[in-house]
């Protein structure tokens, strides 16, 4: 899991902050752009959308919100230049109601590299875990054939 702080120190990105989300960790990104994403989407997981499927339908983003949250969703990063200008004022709201994390990210931002940076930071975190675990198993070892 990766700390929302995180990803959000992370200034090359220039993700922009809207709603905090009540969940301070999640497990990974992922993007979407279906309209019912629900099966696919991961437990605690980051969805980045630019919303291509709502472009006439801004209304009905807000229920879109809902389902990525019911999904498991603790965060959503609407792109923004492309099919809306800024995150619409409904979405904010709705994302206050549910607890859900929102952020925007600029249309120079591409979702990919986001997900690098998640995807990074996740190995690098546990190449450290191994090293740690490794050099446990080193000490005990070392521990019980000198007979102790």
């Amino acid at each position: 899991m990766l700390e929302f702080e995180w990803l959000f120190n992370q200034g090359a990105l220039e993700i922009n902050p809207i709603c905090a989300p009540h969940a301070t960790t999640f497990s990974g990104v992922q993007t979407n752009e279906l309209e019912d994403a629900t099966e696919f989407i991961q437990q605690d997981s980051v969805v980045l959308t630019i919303a291509i499927a709502f472009a006439n339908r801004e209304d009905e983003l807000v229920d879109y919100l809902a389902h990525l949250a019911s999904a498991g969703a603790v965060a959503v990063g609407i792109g923004t230049g492309l099919i809306f200008s800024s995150v619409p004022d409904a979405v904010i709201k709705a994302a206050q109601e549910l607890g859900i994390g929102l952020f925007e990210v600029p249309r120079q931002i591409s979702f990919i590299s986001i997900v690098s940076a998640v995807h990074q930071e996740q190995s690098r975190r546990n190449d450290i875990a191994q090293r740690r675990l490794l050099s446990a198993q080193e000490q005990l070892t070392h521990t019980a054939t000198r007979g102790n």
